[in-house]
């Protein structure tokens, strides 16, 4: 009995300790440190927009580069995988106050390079505003509640690579709305440009090339998918919003409403 305990805890001790180890040889995995400095301008969607300056913009990113031979690495050009923590002036401070950003994201180089290179960063996440529409006045019609959405995509240029660190300049677009479940939802939408600073703990050699992608003949599999779910969605009218919640189950075949807002949204605008 003893024999085969003694057994079993080694065996226990090989899967966990041993085989990862050897996964870890294969796996070469590099975390980062990323700053970056924005500026750039609100980009107004509607008219009589509040007037505004220059959109400063603070990122710190979190993440890791995986330079592996896994097949999803491989699949997507061993990609680096995420998170960004952002703050915002955002040029106006008594109408818009400042924004703050948690955003995981994907960054996907466009060659097998790591130098003289491109790259798009995709990041989506939540915003918090200091200030939106009920806070001062009506002056914001962009943004009507305190958490919205965050969406941001974003086109690097790598410039300076060592061993431990890339420098690149880069642009893009900036996107945060509340899905209209608080009106009015204009959004808020900004054009930047910046640079930012990359410093890995165990990268590549900077003159360091991905082997090439192996074509692989894999069959074609059909399939199915029906979704459902439920939610809200403020209702609003020329003469505002008026806060009537709205159900709905969706699926492949469309969308059926299950409250009377419709109803509600005809009367308050006759």
């Amino acid at each position: 009995m003893k024999g085969k305990l003694l057994c079993t805890l080694y065996a226990i001790f090989y899967a966990l300790f041993c085989s990862g180890q050897a996964d870890s040889v294969k796996s070469h995995r590099s975390f980062f440190i990323e700053p970056e400095f924005l500026a750039g301008r609100i980009v107004p969607n509607y008219q009589q927009y509040p007037l505004s300056n220059v959109k400063e913009t603070m990122a710190l990113d979190f993440g890791v580069s995986n330079i592996d031979n896994k097949p999803w690495a491989k699949y997507y050009n061993h990609p680096d995988l995420g998170v960004s923590l952002i703050f915002s002036q955002l040029g106006n401070e008594n109408v818009f106050g400042n924004e703050i950003d948690l955003m995981p994201f994907i960054s996907l180089n466009t060659t097998r390079r790591l130098k003289n290179t491109w790259f798009f960063k995709i990041s989506i996440g939540a915003s918090y505003f200091t200030k939106h529409w009920a806070t001062n006045d009506s002056a914001n019609n962009a943004i009507g509640a305190s958490y919205t959405w965050a969406f941001r995509v974003f086109l690097y240029r790598s410039l300076w690579v060592t061993k431990k660190t890339n420098l690149r300049i880069g642009g893009g677009y900036c996107h945060s709305s509340d899905g209209h479940t608080q009106l009015p939802n204009y959004g808020l939408n900004s054009a930047l440009l910046g640079l930012t600073l990359q410093f890995n703990t165990n990268p590549p050699d900077p003159d360091f090339v991905y082997p090439e992608k192996i074509k692989e003949e894999i069959p074609k599999t059909y399939f199915l998918t029906l979704r459902t779910g439920i939610g809200f969605h403020e209702r609003g009218s020329p003469q505002g919003p008026f806060g009537c919640a709205y159900g709905a189950l969706t699926s492949s075949t469309g969308m059926s409403p299950v409250s009377d807002c419709a109803n509600k949204a005809s009367k308050v605008s006759a």
